[in-house]
């Protein structure tokens, strides 16, 4: 089985543009987990994360 891909459209854009996020590569019922961090200033000002199986 080859490396899991990960694949964000659009990969830049403003904070609360909406993101079609697809991994691929993976086992069916695989769990999966993801978190994004967005820093600004040296600060952390947003997180979002999301685990689906």
């Amino acid at each position: 089985m080859s490396a899991p891909v990960l694949t964000v459209t659009p990969a830049d854009g403003l904070i609360d543009l909406p993101r079609r996020i697809v991994v691929a590569g993976l086992k069916p019922d695989a769990l999966v987990s993801i978190t994004a961090r967005t820093r600004r200033r040296g600060v952390l000002d947003f997180l979002a994360s999301c685990t689906k199986a």
